[in-house]
């Protein structure tokens, strides 16, 4: 900060241009990650693990088996992500808490995936680090 003649204090044009730019350069870093689409995959994806977890309590619960058919649309998730199964045709949850296993995909109209791993011994459901 400077004192102008009058002594009073103010701000410099320079000064004022370095927080314009270093504001500019916050928003083009970090926009792209805060866009609809990754929050709309993020989402998808959320939901897609919270679907399976009730599927397996809903196994263990019902004492039966509770199957997930791969490349099958997303009811709860955004247009244009759906779900695929990659290797197998479906996931199955049984009584014990166990599962078939595998790995699901959510994916988004860009191609863009998330993918989720279903254990076989525990039935959880962990998301895959790209």
């Amino acid at each position: 900060m400077s004192r102008a003649a009058g002594g009073e204090a103010g701000f410099t044009l320079l000064e004022l241009l370095v927080v314009v730019v270093l504001a500019g350069l916050g928003l083009v870093l970090v926009a792209p990650r805060l866009g609809p689409r990754a929050n709309s995959l993020e989402r998808a994806a959320a939901e897609a693990a919270r679907a399976l977890s009730e599927s397996r309590e809903r196994a263990i619960d019902r004492a039966r088996i509770e199957t997930i058919f791969g490349s099958a649309p997303l009811p709860w998730g955004e247009h244009g992500v759906v779900l695929e199964s990659e290797g197998q045709v479906s996931i199955r949850f049984f009584p014990d808490g166990t599962a078939s296993g595998g790995t699901v995909a959510v994916v988004d109209e860009s191609g863009r995936r998330i993918r989720l791993r279903i254990d076989p011994l525990t039935g959880r459901i962990v998301r895959v680090r790209n």
